[in-house]
């Protein structure tokens, strides 16, 4: 018999027992609402009818209205249906509820009354705010301004607008912090409140050396964060030149550089002296707040004597007006120069003062353009049409041109690059190039009649020419390298009558007139020259190119004298039989250009006829054909044969055992696609496809497992056979230690050992938990005995009550509840 007690007993002892578990598995919860803030807290407030889908930031304090007065809610954390309760809030006099939450995140709901008269009022989410400031400089000198700055949040634009900061650092009091950020100092005095918005700075005037961490927390959330700075030593204001001696080279360009660290006015420069070389160039360089370290190149152009400046930051320069006394016109000569740099500059008398550093620069005689030397380049036809192309373009230098690939020039020279730069045109009478032009002549003379020559150049027809004037020339200058001695002139016919299809032709060029350094076309004259030829483009296959291998990757080379980079389409074909293609590239050669063609000719019969066919794709009239037969292929790959071979010779195995069996495939020339079969004594236990290309290879691993009769103990002999190839292996079975062939029987591991003598009832009340339960019987043999596992027990690591343990706490209570009776 039983009455209510023993039932609420009964519920009492089993309610007890799952809050023991829920606290072992689910762990401890933070009271939301019952901890203490570190800062004032911002409040939010909003009705329970609206508190779905409210986001609160975390530190915000939350007030829920619209509840009745003192009434019972509940504040649970998480979503319903996988939450937990984690405070019981009663509400004001009006109806109110508050909730800190500065260490709450994530969702949460409130809940009056429970089961089906339950009431639930979210969900709403704890955000976790974040706030990140940064200094705009992390080192700075103790003469610059430190800029702190409030570079991003996640706050909404209510929080964020106005937003107050506390302001602290272990080097600072708060009173000092005040001074520093222009806030007010906290009523502790460690600190400082600042207010602002998003992207708002503070500049702080760090004037002592040292390392310094300030840190920032939100007075209404918890988001903070941290920044550092490094105060270094001032550094002492420096004006000097990179190096003491400068050197180049007249008609170059010779720079020479100088720092100003610290220095936020002009400086001046003082180019050579009047007295001592009759030149004297002042300059002014300005924008030098920004410069810091920066070093600044100045490079003068010894051709025209102009001058520019080369500066990261924006440094700007200015050549002083009335300062350049120079004495004689046009280029720089051959002398040294003095170079002074100073901060200050008098106009009356054109001259520099406080002087910071001197150099000196020397230019070196020019060399004349007649000591220089060129050769001929050629590339793919519209492969070069600017400077940038050609980084990508095939270039080959050859005294051979086909017709219609492009032409180019480079010439070898030493003191040209203050007049020829990239971009310019060789032309006549001043234009592009001072006092430079280009020629290509053609020697037309012959039996029976007078010499002659044709001529096709960058200037125009005249009346005094002693040559017939065919047409003109563009030359552009595409690159011009001072470093290197070099530039390269693309030339092209422009206007007149082309260029001829074949012909040899010699390339004069020549400076004259219009030049800095020439005074006229005739005594004065310097001048370069060359020989290249234009030939007609042609195409064919090799001598070799008849006969060709039936093989995968058969290979037809043929000559050509196109430009390397070309493409040549090219086919194979047989009519009704197959159609194989190619677009090779053709590549340099010793005695001529060289194309191959490669086709897969496998599988086709010798003996077979087809046409080879090749096309240039710069010019579809450019074309080669031939009639080819198909050859056996010579490639010693073709005599390949399948191979097969155990990877022992000997396998040794145990009784009952299972012994691992391996068998190396290799295909032959025709690829292998079969069943690999593992015998034993000649009869077939297992086998396994395969599928190869040509010559490839494969290890199969077969199991073979000797508990069964048809495995007595003794030698067996292991066989395979693959194509035309076998092989084979000794197989040998040996006795188990016992001699029976087994070593898993159930002598060695009965129930014996895990008998329910081990675990019988006698400890356990015995009616329940019987060794007939957990006898031998049912575990015997077992590598996992009751003996075995009671040494892992608690293993998991779990402190205190184990998972395990509590359930079977709860299981004991509520046996204990269903058999207490009156």
């Amino acid at each position: 018999m039983t009455d209510n007690n023993s039932y609420r007993e009964k519920g009492r002892a089993v309610f007890l027992a799952a809050m023991m578990v829920l606290s072992v598995v689910a762990g401890s919860a933070a009271l939301v609402g019952t901890a203490a803030a570190n800062h004032d807290g911002n409040s939010n407030a909003v009705d329970k009818a609206s508190l779905q889908d409210e986001t609160v930031y975390q530190g915000e304090t939350l007030n829920v209205s619209g509840f009745e007065s003192g009434e019972a809610v509940q504040l649970y954390s998480g979503v319903e249906g996988a939450s937990e309760r984690i405070d019981v809030l009663r509400a004001s006099e009006n109806g109110h509820v508050t909730i800190d939450t500065t260490d709450a995140s994530g969702f949460h709901y409130l809940q009056t009354g429970s089961g089906d008269s339950a009431n639930v009022y979210g969900e709403f989410y704890v955000e976790t705010p974040e706030v990140t400031f940064e200094f705009q400089s992390s080192s700075i000198e103790t003469d610059e301004q430190a800029t702190l700055q409030w570079t991003g949040t996640n706050l909404p634009d209510d929080l964020a607008n106005g937003a107050e900061f506390r302001i602290s650092s272990s080097s600072f009091s708060g009173s000092e912090l005040a001074d520093l950020t222009g806030g007010e100092e906290t009523d502790d005095g460690n600190a400082a409140i600042v207010s602002g918005n998003p992207a708002d700075t503070w500049s702080l005037d760090l004037s002592t050396v040292g390392n310094y961490t300030f840190d920032i927390e939100s007075v209404e959330t918890t988001a903070s964060d941290s920044a550092s700075i490094e105060v270094t030593e001032q550094t002492p204001d420096t004006i000097e030149f990179g190096q003491d001696q400068y050197e180049g080279q007249v008609g170059n360009e010779v720079s020479f550089s100088f720092t100003a660290q610290g220095i936020d006015n002009p400086v001046y420069i003082k180019v050579g002296d009047v007295e001592d070389v009759n030149y004297e160039q002042h300059l002014e360089v300005t924008n030098l707040d920004e410069v810091g370290d920066e070093e600044i190149t100045v490079t003068l152009n010894t051709y025209n004597g102009d001058y520019e400046i080369t500066s990261d930051n924006g440094a700007g320069l200015n050549v002083i007006d009335n300062a350049n006394t120079q004495d004689v016109p046009g280029a720089l000569g051959p002398t040294g120069y003095e170079l002074s740099i100073a901060t200050e500059y008098g106009d009356g008398d054109y001259s520099t003062q406080t002087e910071q550093d001197v150099g000196y620069l020397t230019l070196n005689e020019r060399t004349s353009f007649s000591e220089a030397s060129m050769s001929t380049w050629t590339a793919p036809s519209d492969s070069v049409n600017n400077a940038e192309d050609l980084q990508d373009a095939t270039l080959t230098e050859t005294s051979t041109i086909a017709n219609g690939d492009e032409m180019l020039v480079q010439v070898n020279a030493e003191s040209v690059y203050g007049f020829v730069e990239q971009g310019d045109q060789i032309g006549h009478a001043g234009e592009g190039v001072p006092g430079m032009q280009l020629k290509l002549s053609q020697d037309v003379s012959g039996p029976n009649r007078p010499d002659a020559t044709n001529v096709w150049a960058t200037f125009g027809e005249g009346d005094d020419q002693d040559f017939n004037h065919k047409g003109t020339l563009s030359a552009t200058v595409l690159s011009a390298d001072q470093q290197n001695g070099t530039f390269i002139i693309h030339l092209a016919s422009d206007e007149g009558e082309a260029l001829p299809s074949s012909a040899d032709l010699s390339t004069t060029i020549e400076m004259g007139a219009n030049n800095n350094f020439v005074d006229n076309w005739d005594d004065d004259l310097e001048s370069i020259s060359g020989e290249f030829s234009i030939e007609q483009r042609t195409l064919s296959w090799g001598d070799s190119a008849d006969e060709v291998a039936a093989s995968a990757d058969a290979t037809v080379s043929g000559t050509t004298n196109v430009a390397p980079g070309t493409t040549i389409d090219t086919r194979a074909r047989a009519p009704g039989t197959f159609v194989e293609r190619d677009t090779p590239t053709v590549m340099a050669g010793d005695d001529a250009n060289t194309f191959t063609a490669s086709f897969d000719l496998s599988g086709e019969t010798t003996g077979t006829e087809f046409e080879l066919r090749a096309e240039d794709n710069n010019d579809a009239e450019n074309t080669a054909t031939l009639d080819a037969t198909l050859v056996e292929s010579t490639d010693g790959g073709s005599d390949a044969e399948t191979m097969v071979s155990f990877g022992s010779t000997s396998y040794d195995v145990t009784k009952n055992d299972t012994a691992e069996v391996m068998i190396d495939v290799t295909a032959g020339a025709d690829g292998l696609n079969t069943s690999v079969p593992l015998m034993v004594n000649g009869n077939s236990v297992a086998s396994q496809d395969v599928s190869l290309d040509a010559e490839g290879t494969t290890t199969l691993t077969f199991e073979v497992n000797t508990s069964s009769d048809s495995y007595p103990v003794g030698e067996h002999e292991l066989s395979t056979s693959v194509d035309n190839a076998s092989a084979s292996a000794a197989f040998v079975i040996a006795e188990s230690d016992d001699g029976s062939g087994s070593d898993d029987s159930g002598s060695d591991d009965s129930g014996s050992d895990d008998s329910g003598s081990d675990d019988s009832g006698s400890d356990d009340s015995g009616s329940d938990d019987s060794g007939s339960d957990d006898s031998g019987s049912d575990d015997s043999g077992s590598d996992d005995s009751s003996g075995d596992s009671s040494g892992d027990s608690g293993s998991s690591g779990q402190p205190g009550f184990g998972i395990a343990v509590a359930i079977l706490s709860l299981l004991g209570a509520a046996m204990l509840a269903l058999r207490k009776r009156e």
